[in-house]
């Protein structure tokens, strides 16, 4: 009966390390994009031999912080109903929850760069362009969205937008609080709707993916 008791406390407790550790990844090489498994460990509250438990070196867990990355941001992505209402309200609901995962995921980007490559990064983004193509087609074919122009490129365009503003972001060219509307205007623009309907998500700055 006590093994049956502790196997799954300690399955629970191994969660919840895992959890901690991926958190603390992320804030701290947000801040410091070569910091150790030893500054990690210290940040999540752990030893580095629990750390090493889970993660048998560094580039396992910033690739397990990139797949937690991904797997939040598709279902965000999914949970905003991209399929559901007119094409436009759906445009504007992808707008946001994607700003708001590649701000996440632009946190640690230069960490996930140098220790996994831009490879990773590439396969994000052809995921995103490749979800948000079937909704440019859907919009074009109800007469929401120009047709002049291939849904493909429409699609590359939104996730180019994307990158740019993020970049923007983090040089300094734009202030994070603005971001978020400066993206809408041109993702409409860009898409020849004049007037966006009105907004259904609050979409501000620091509004990142729980992740």
């Amino acid at each position: 009966m006590l093994l049956v008791a502790v196997a799954p406390k300690l399955r629970a407790d191994a969660a919840r390390n895992v959890e901690a550790i991926l958190d603390a990844a992320l804030e701290v090489l947000a801040e410091r994009p070569d910091a150790s498994v030893g500054d990690i460990a210290e940040a999540a509250g752990l030893v580095r031999a629990t750390v090493y438990a889970h993660f048998p070196n560094r580039e396992a867990l910033v690739r397990a912080l990139f797949a937690r990355l991904m797997q939040r941001a598709g279902e965000a992505i999914d949970a905003s109903r991209p399929d559901e209402g007119s094409a436009a309200e759906a445009l504007d609901r992808l707008s946001c929850v994607s700003w708001r995962a590649v701000s996440t995921v632009g946190e640690a980007r230069e960490a996930i760069e140098r220790t996994l490559g831009v490879h990773e990064l590439h396969r994000m983004r052809e995921g995103l362009a490749e979800r948000h193509r079937r909704l440019v087609e859907r919009g074009q074919a109800s007469g929401e969205f120009r047709d002049d122009l291939p849904a493909a490129w429409l699609a590359e365009v939104f996730v180019s937008l994307m990158g740019a503003v993020s970049t923007a972001v983090r040089e300094g060219k734009i202030s994070a609080e603005d971001a978020p509307q400066h993206l809408r205007r041109t993702i409409f623009s860009a898409y020849g709707i004049a007037e966006p309907p009105p907004r259904e998500l609050p979409c501000a700055a620091g509004d990142a993916l729980s992740i």
